[in-house]
């Protein structure tokens, strides 16, 4: 009973047991961006907070250089993006009864 137990919990958690493989790369890369604008965003207050004290460090760049901030920014959106989006779209493709012992005949002689 202990493996249906973990067989349902998994299920309510990832939700992909007969999801399209566009819901579940959705899901991925939404998640992903989300904790990506959650840093870019901690990220650049921390920037202009220590804009002073980083002044100092910094060479032939100013420190209230829009551009730089742009840049970087879209560079790790970029990077966050394809983090994301690669392995999600590798991990739909698989199939989702596999993990647990199943094909798809199987699994379809058993239910029918």
């Amino acid at each position: 009973m202990n493996w249906l137990k973990r067989l349902f919990s998994r299920r309510r958690r990832y939700d992909a047991l007969g999801a399209q493989r566009g819901t579940v790369v959705g899901a991925f890369v939404r998640q992903g961006m989300w904790l990506t604008i959650v840093g870019i965003t901690i990220g650049l207050v921390i920037a202009f907070a220590t804009l002073r004290f980083m002044s100092a460090l910094l060479y032939g760049v100013s420190a209230h250089d829009p551009t730089t901030y742009i840049t970087i920014t879209c560079a790790v959106v970029i990077a966050a993006l394809l983090a994301c989006y690669l392995p999600s779209r590798r991990a739909a493709e698989v199939d989702q009864l596999l993990p647990y012992g199943l094909n798809r005949s199987i699994a379809s002689l058993r239910c029918t």
